[in-house]
């Protein structure tokens, strides 16, 4: 039976390659061990969270893909280099990249919206290599809880237009940027334009708790 077609499912592992036939709701957990898992243009809702692990990969290649996820998102599995170019990835609580150094590599029009919905604590973003792994498109939109930085976090463009506060001491690096109403404590925020001048929108943010000797912006083209 394929996967989707407006069927509910408990908890999904991934062991192949698999493709979305159509919409579908996961109510416990997805896991891709192996293979790659792609959204075939259609929507999936996970419940609670996903995890990539060993050389499970997912693909996102069409606008219309969207995967939702209630809970953590851990991107341990394999590369992810070409996978990840379009489409919307919603995350209501903690995104963790671990294992492969390009194991979350998003590019082009990507989307990863942090949106905490219905969650009470903080969200938490960690890269263990983001050198080498990096969103494309990363929205801020949790007005109500903090977002814990806890490694560096790239990105291609960051946006955000109430964020709320963005703490713990980490940074955001970005070759755009397009925030409004953000506030950020111990954190930086490194712009680098790659050689291609961008516009760049940075109105309303405030700056807490700064590190010492640090500087709070910086912009190169």
């Amino acid at each position: 039976m394929p996967f989707g077609a407006t069927i509910d499912y408990m908890h999904v592992i991934v062991t192949n390659n698999l493709t979305a036939a159509g919409p579908g709701s996961i109510r416990g957990n997805l896991v891709v061990r192996s293979g790659t898992f792609g959204l075939g243009g259609h929507q999936v809702t996970v419940d609670s969270s996903f995890r990539s692990e060993g050389a499970g990969v997912l693909k996102m290649d069409l606008p219309s893909d969207a995967l939702n996820v209630a809970f953590d998102y851990e991107a341990t599995g394999g590369s992810e280099v070409g996978l990840l170019t379009d489409g919307t990835l919603r995350i209501g609580r903690d995104f963790i990249q671990s294992g492969s150094t390009q194991g979350f590599f998003a590019s082009g029009p990507h989307r990863t919206i942090l949106n905490g919905a219905g969650q009470s604590r903080a969200q938490s973003i960690s890269f263990e290599s983001p050198g080498t792994s990096a969103f494309g498109v990363l929205e801020l939109a949790n007005p109500s809880v903090p977002i814990r930085l806890l490694s560096e976090v790239p990105a291609d463009r960051i946006e955000s237009s109430d964020a709320g506060s963005i703490t713990a001491g980490g940074r955001l690096r970005a070759a755009q940027l397009n925030v409004f109403r953000m506030k950020l404590d111990s954190t930086i925020i490194i712009v680098d334009e790659q050689g291609v001048a961008r516009p760049q929108l940075f109105d309303s943010v405030t700056f807490r708790h700064p590190p010492v000797g640090a500087t709070l912006l910086s912009l190169s083209l």
